[in-house]
């Protein structure tokens, strides 16, 4: 069971008192923090729903969610997701105590009974840990493991659409042929074929189909593991993943005791994997070109943020083998 967990906007609210989270006291408190309006509206109708389903105020305005998770939490809402799933969605963000204990709900989804004692008495304090952001360290210069990731990052370029998956082959394709192909020509010739929608993006299914016109033979599967991955690099095959970028984006660790954070958002997502590297330490890093993020060029993520998003979409790789070039 996870840490029961709050957020900025929620500080607001109970500072206010628990028994005065009135609509337009979460409304002023989600305003505060960030959320546009129209969001803040939204999630202070549904306080009276959230209240009444997990019988805690507090277990309402986590389940509304907070920094990314009060978007997710009130997308959620918006398209009627289960309250339940959606507090659990949410429950990464800020680690909450009461008089120093970690408050954690029950397997009925709601506070203990001693947490609500005390929310009616005067002996309470609340604390709330931040969560850290973290930034894996990871320098080129020291790389000794498989792939080639500095190669590999002449051929990366930014994404402007929903077409990660797209551009992951337009990366490959490059760094195996020696042509550049812009974002546009690609996404243009994958919609045609109707591998590629732009609001929706690709489905794993079509994951290498570019590839494949091409001439390049592609090898899809789930279940894999990283051990695979570094096998596969260190034939010299390239490797296309789906996974859930949130936790590769938005990585965190608990102020407290360091460990990671799970984001949980759901944000599906193609990468191309490009090198693994482990330091003396035992330190495992998974190097990438990540077409959607500003700094996806040869971008460094430590394993345990790449197994978490990974293991998200049942650890889906597209493998291109070093055999397998243009032409089969």
């Amino acid at each position: 069971m996870e840490p029961f967990t709050t957020n900025m906007f929620a500080r607001l609210a109970v500072k206010a008192g628990a028994d005065s989270l009135a609509a337009d006291v979460a409304s002023h408190a989600l305003r505060a923090a960030g959320m546009p309006v129209d969001m803040a509206s939204l999630a202070a109708a549904a306080l009276p729903e959230v209240h009444a389903e997990h019988g805690s105020p507090l277990a309402g305005l986590a389940a509304v969610g907070g920094v990314g998770g009060m978007l997710a939490g009130a997308e959620a809402l918006r398209g009627g997701a289960p309250l339940r799933d959606t507090a659990t969605q949410a429950a990464s963000l800020n680690r909450l105590s009461v008089n120093g204990a970690d408050v954690r709900l029950g397997d009925d989804g709601l506070l203990p009974d001693w947490v609500r004692e005390l929310l009616d008495s005067d002996a309470v304090e609340f604390t709330w840990e931040e969560p850290v952001p973290y930034e894996h360290v990871w320098n080129v210069d020291d790389f000794s493991g498989v792939g080639d990731p500095e190669g590999a990052a002449a051929c990366w370029q930014q994404q402007t659409g929903n077409s990660c998956a797209v551009m992951a082959q337009v990366g490959v394709y490059e760094y195996l042929s020696g042509e550049r192909v812009t974002e546009a020509d690609a996404t243009a010739f994958c919609e045609a074929q109707g591998w590629y929608d732009p609001d929706s993006g690709t489905s794993p299914a079509d994951v290498g189909n570019l590839l494949e016109a091409e001439g390049y033979a592609c090898e899809r599967a789930y279940g894999n593991d990283l051990e695979s991955l570094a096998d596969a690099l260190e034939r010299g095959d390239q490797v296309i993943v789906g996974l859930d970028a949130s936790e590769i984006w938005y990585t965190e660790r608990d102020a407290v005791t360091g460990e990671r954070i799970p984001q949980g958002l759901g944000y599906g997502h193609a990468v191309w994997i490009t090198g693994i590297d482990t330091d003396a330490a035992g330190n495992v890093t998974v190097i990438m070109n990540d077409t959607g993020h500003p700094d996806g060029q040869m971008r460094a993520v430590a394993a345990e943020d790449f197994l978490a998003g990974w293991d998200a979409y049942d650890n889906f790789a597209v493998i291109v083998p070093a055999d397998g070039g243009a032409g089969t």
